[in-house]
Protein backbone atom coordinates (compact mmCIF):
# COMPACT_ATOMS: atom_id res chain seq x y z
CA UNK A 1 0.00 0.00 0.00
CA UNK A 2 1.29 3.25 -1.37
CA UNK A 3 2.43 5.43 -4.31
CA UNK A 4 5.25 3.39 -5.88
CA UNK A 5 7.23 3.40 -9.27
CA UNK A 6 7.32 0.01 -11.07
CA UNK A 7 9.87 -0.59 -13.65
CA UNK A 8 11.28 -3.32 -15.90
CA UNK A 9 12.50 -4.87 -19.21
CA UNK A 10 10.07 -4.54 -21.83
CA UNK A 11 9.91 -8.27 -22.79
CA UNK A 12 11.78 -11.51 -21.75
CA UNK A 13 13.72 -11.25 -24.95
CA UNK A 14 14.85 -7.64 -24.84
CA UNK A 15 18.79 -7.92 -24.17
CA UNK A 16 21.28 -5.41 -23.48
CA UNK A 17 25.37 -5.58 -24.89
CA UNK A 18 27.80 -6.09 -21.62
CA UNK A 19 29.38 -2.87 -22.29
CA UNK A 20 26.23 -0.94 -21.98
CA UNK A 21 25.54 -2.48 -18.72
CA UNK A 22 28.84 -1.33 -17.82
CA UNK A 23 27.89 2.02 -18.65
CA UNK A 24 24.58 1.95 -17.10
CA UNK A 25 26.10 0.91 -13.89
CA UNK A 26 28.50 3.26 -13.81
CA UNK A 27 25.93 6.17 -14.77
CA UNK A 28 23.92 5.06 -11.22
CA UNK A 29 26.70 5.40 -9.51
CA UNK A 30 28.11 8.69 -10.31
CA UNK A 31 24.35 9.89 -9.79
CA UNK A 32 24.40 8.36 -6.46
CA UNK A 33 27.92 9.80 -5.22
CA UNK A 34 27.24 13.03 -6.85
CA UNK A 35 23.42 13.29 -4.49
CA UNK A 36 24.91 11.61 -1.88
CA UNK A 37 22.38 8.94 -1.96
CA UNK A 38 23.05 5.91 0.10
CA UNK A 39 24.75 2.83 -2.42
CA UNK A 40 23.59 -0.64 -0.44
CA UNK A 41 24.80 -2.70 -3.16
CA UNK A 42 27.40 -2.27 -6.05
CA UNK A 43 28.10 -5.86 -7.48
CA UNK A 44 29.99 -7.19 -10.05
CA UNK A 45 29.35 -10.39 -12.61
CA UNK A 46 28.65 -12.16 -9.23
CA UNK A 47 27.20 -15.88 -9.69
CA UNK A 48 23.42 -15.63 -7.98
CA UNK A 49 22.79 -19.43 -8.40
CA UNK A 50 22.45 -22.17 -10.64
CA UNK A 51 18.54 -23.60 -11.68
CA UNK A 52 17.71 -26.84 -13.69
CA UNK A 53 14.84 -27.43 -16.18
CA UNK A 54 14.43 -31.30 -16.72
CA UNK A 55 11.69 -32.61 -19.22
CA UNK A 56 11.03 -35.00 -20.96
CA UNK A 57 10.35 -36.82 -24.52
CA UNK A 58 11.06 -33.17 -26.40
CA UNK A 59 13.46 -35.53 -28.26
CA UNK A 60 12.31 -39.09 -26.99
CA UNK A 61 15.17 -38.81 -24.44
CA UNK A 62 15.31 -37.26 -20.96
CA UNK A 63 17.09 -33.48 -21.55
CA UNK A 64 18.42 -31.56 -18.52
CA UNK A 65 19.77 -28.07 -18.74
CA UNK A 66 21.78 -26.31 -15.81
CA UNK A 67 21.47 -22.83 -16.08
CA UNK A 68 24.25 -20.23 -14.13
CA UNK A 69 22.68 -16.68 -13.41
CA UNK A 70 25.32 -14.34 -12.97
CA UNK A 71 23.75 -10.63 -12.11
CA UNK A 72 25.23 -7.04 -11.99
CA UNK A 73 23.75 -5.19 -9.83
CA UNK A 74 23.25 -1.48 -8.18
CA UNK A 75 21.12 -0.53 -4.95
CA UNK A 76 21.32 2.46 -4.28
CA UNK A 77 18.32 4.55 -1.81
CA UNK A 78 17.26 8.03 -2.38
CA UNK A 79 16.46 9.56 1.18
CA UNK A 80 14.98 7.77 4.04
CA UNK A 81 12.41 6.23 4.11
CA UNK A 82 12.19 5.14 0.33
CA UNK A 83 12.52 1.75 -0.84
CA UNK A 84 16.01 0.38 -2.39
CA UNK A 85 15.89 1.49 -6.42
CA UNK A 86 17.67 -2.05 -7.89
CA UNK A 87 18.99 -1.49 -11.14
CA UNK A 88 20.37 -4.74 -12.24
CA UNK A 89 20.66 -6.99 -15.24
CA UNK A 90 21.54 -11.16 -15.36
CA UNK A 91 22.97 -13.29 -17.94
CA UNK A 92 22.75 -17.25 -18.59
CA UNK A 93 25.76 -19.52 -18.79
CA UNK A 94 23.96 -22.64 -20.24
CA UNK A 95 25.69 -26.21 -19.58
CA UNK A 96 23.73 -28.96 -21.61
CA UNK A 97 23.46 -32.58 -20.28
CA UNK A 98 21.69 -34.91 -22.86
CA UNK A 99 21.08 -38.42 -23.13
CA UNK A 100 22.98 -39.09 -20.05
CA UNK A 101 26.68 -37.55 -21.07
CA UNK A 102 27.71 -33.53 -21.16
CA UNK A 103 27.40 -32.47 -24.16
CA UNK A 104 29.24 -28.96 -24.49
CA UNK A 105 29.50 -25.29 -22.39
CA UNK A 106 27.58 -22.38 -24.22
CA UNK A 107 28.77 -19.59 -22.49
CA UNK A 108 26.33 -16.88 -23.64
CA UNK A 109 26.91 -13.61 -21.46
CA UNK A 110 28.07 -11.46 -23.86
CA UNK A 111 24.64 -10.21 -23.41
CA UNK A 112 22.59 -9.14 -20.19
CA UNK A 113 18.92 -8.95 -19.49
CA UNK A 114 17.28 -6.30 -17.49
CA UNK A 115 15.55 -7.49 -14.06
CA UNK A 116 11.90 -8.33 -15.35
CA UNK A 117 10.49 -6.38 -12.74
CA UNK A 118 11.19 -4.56 -9.76
CA UNK A 119 9.81 -1.48 -7.90
CA UNK A 120 10.42 1.73 -5.22
CA UNK A 121 7.80 2.32 -2.96
CA UNK A 122 8.09 5.98 -2.53
CA UNK A 123 5.21 6.91 -0.43
CA UNK A 124 6.88 7.42 3.06
CA UNK A 125 9.82 9.68 1.77
CA UNK A 126 7.83 12.59 0.24
CA UNK A 127 7.31 14.16 -3.29
CA UNK A 128 11.21 15.12 -3.86
CA UNK A 129 12.27 11.48 -3.25
CA UNK A 130 9.50 10.45 -5.61
CA UNK A 131 11.18 12.57 -8.02
CA UNK A 132 14.45 11.89 -7.58
CA UNK A 133 13.42 8.46 -8.49
CA UNK A 134 11.16 8.94 -12.01
CA UNK A 135 13.85 11.06 -12.97
CA UNK A 136 16.56 8.49 -12.56
CA UNK A 137 14.57 6.03 -14.17
CA UNK A 138 13.89 8.09 -17.16
CA UNK A 139 17.43 9.44 -17.64
CA UNK A 140 18.39 5.47 -17.79
CA UNK A 141 15.38 4.66 -20.38
CA UNK A 142 16.40 8.03 -22.55
CA UNK A 143 20.13 6.96 -22.66
CA UNK A 144 20.61 3.51 -21.75
CA UNK A 145 18.26 0.79 -21.56
CA UNK A 146 14.14 1.45 -22.94
CA UNK A 147 12.44 0.06 -19.98
CA UNK A 148 8.17 0.08 -18.84
CA UNK A 149 7.69 2.18 -16.01
CA UNK A 150 4.77 2.79 -14.32
CA UNK A 151 4.27 5.38 -12.13
CA UNK A 152 1.38 5.42 -9.46
CA UNK A 153 2.58 8.98 -8.67
CA UNK A 154 1.62 9.85 -12.03
CA UNK A 155 4.98 11.85 -12.42
CA UNK A 156 6.91 9.57 -14.80
CA UNK A 157 7.68 12.11 -18.23
CA UNK A 158 4.53 14.45 -17.54
CA UNK A 159 6.50 16.59 -14.78
CA UNK A 160 3.26 17.03 -12.58
CA UNK A 161 4.35 17.68 -8.78
CA UNK A 162 0.92 18.81 -7.71
CA UNK A 163 -0.90 15.98 -8.72
CA UNK A 164 2.31 13.61 -7.37
CA UNK A 165 1.86 15.38 -4.20
CA UNK A 166 -2.21 14.87 -4.39
CA UNK A 167 -1.70 11.12 -5.01
CA UNK A 168 0.81 10.68 -2.40
CA UNK A 169 -2.26 12.78 -0.07
CA UNK A 170 -4.45 10.66 -1.23
CA UNK A 171 -2.90 7.37 -0.34
CA UNK A 172 -2.03 8.54 2.70
CA UNK A 173 -5.58 9.43 3.92
CA UNK A 174 -6.53 5.43 2.70
CA UNK A 175 -3.31 4.21 5.03
CA UNK A 176 -4.49 6.40 7.68
CA UNK A 177 -8.00 5.22 7.70
CA UNK A 178 -7.05 1.72 7.66
CA UNK A 179 -4.51 1.81 10.35
CA UNK A 180 -7.48 3.31 12.40
CA UNK A 181 -9.68 0.50 11.27
CA UNK A 182 -6.97 -2.13 12.44
CA UNK A 183 -7.02 0.10 15.89
CA UNK A 184 -10.08 -0.75 16.26
CA UNK A 185 -9.57 -4.27 16.05
CA UNK A 186 -6.39 -4.49 18.76
CA UNK A 187 -4.11 -3.44 16.38
CA UNK A 188 -1.73 -0.87 17.91
CA UNK A 189 -2.10 2.50 15.98
CA UNK A 190 1.67 3.25 16.72
CA UNK A 191 2.64 0.37 13.89
CA UNK A 192 0.80 2.36 10.90
CA UNK A 193 2.59 5.20 9.94
CA UNK A 194 1.08 9.00 10.51
CA UNK A 195 1.20 12.32 10.13
CA UNK A 196 2.37 11.74 13.87
CA UNK A 197 5.47 10.08 13.26
CA UNK A 198 8.86 11.73 13.35
CA UNK A 199 9.39 10.67 9.86
CA UNK A 200 11.47 12.98 7.16
CA UNK A 201 10.50 13.66 3.90
CA UNK A 202 6.78 13.11 3.48
CA UNK A 203 5.35 14.98 6.58
CA UNK A 204 5.47 18.45 5.21
CA UNK A 205 3.91 16.94 2.04
CA UNK A 206 0.89 15.51 3.62
CA UNK A 207 0.61 18.20 5.65
CA UNK A 208 0.27 20.95 2.52
CA UNK A 209 -1.78 18.28 0.57
CA UNK A 210 -4.39 18.85 3.89
CA UNK A 211 -4.26 22.37 3.88
CA UNK A 212 -5.40 21.49 0.21
CA UNK A 213 -8.35 19.59 0.82
CA UNK A 214 -9.58 22.47 3.36
CA UNK A 215 -9.04 24.93 1.19
CA UNK A 216 -11.20 23.40 -1.71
Amino acid sequence: MGVTIHYGSKNKTQSISKERVKQTIDFVRDVAKGRKWTIWSDRKDILSHISYDMWGKKYETLNKSAYRVWQRVISIQVYPNCEDTVIGFHSFDNEHYKMGYFEKFHKENTEYHFFERNFTKTQFAGVKAHIEVAKLLEAINNNFYPMNVYDEGDYYKKGNVKRLADNLGQNMDLIRSVGATLGGLGFKQDNIHSAKDDTKGWVKDYIDYLARKIKK
